[in-house]
């Protein structure tokens, strides 16, 4: 299927935009091989649209890029991911099976000698709160993470500019 970065004038925007995706696909192949084949694969989608479901693997395919990037730019591959469908369904039983509500059900209140009704006191037994505390420290890890990546990514740019980028920061919500 022939599109306008195939048959553009030599230099046209179109022409410039194949160029450097031409450099690009040449130093993911040098500097980070498995990368360089998502690289091309989305190229190719963009030029195919539209199709079903592009925008969904062609933003897949991005993330995965910029997820793995810094680790051939730094040469400090930052590994580790949350599996979260794993830990949130060894809670969803746990919590099920102690008899607290799923969604929008109510709590079961706890009516002990400190509480009264009306309080906002929940009882959850320590292995679930162990379970969710779990999580929540599994979630914090995965945004260290992704902050050390860009950073690492941010300081390496910087570094090969000699510096021309002055100081950069992320901030990571």
């Amino acid at each position: 299927m022939a599109n306008a970065l195939s048959s553009s004038p030599e230099g046209s925007p179109a022409a410039a935009i194949k160029r450097r995706r031409g450099e690009i696909l040449g130093w993911l192949r040098d500097d980070a091989e498995p990368l360089a084949a998502i690289f091309e694969t989305i190229t190719e989608m963009v030029d195919r649209l539209p199709f079903p479901a592009a925008g969904r693997f062609i933003c897949h395919g991005a993330r995965e890029i910029g997820n793995r990037l810094s680790g051939y730019v730094a040469g400090n591959a930052i590994s580790g991911r949350t599996e979260y469908p794993q830990l949130v369904s060894g809670i969803h039983k746990a919590w099920v099976a102690t008899g607290l509500p799923v969604g929008r059900g109510a709590f079961p209140t706890d009516l002990g000698a400190n509480a009264s009704p009306g309080d906002d006191a929940v009882k959850i037994p320590a292995t679930v709160a162990r379970m969710v505390a779990g999580l929540l420290g599994e979630h914090e890890a995965s945004d260290q993470r992704q902050s050390t990546r860009a950073e690492l990514l941010l300081h390496t740019l910087n570094r090969d500019a000699g510096g021309m980028l002055g100081t950069a920061s992320l901030t990571v919500s």
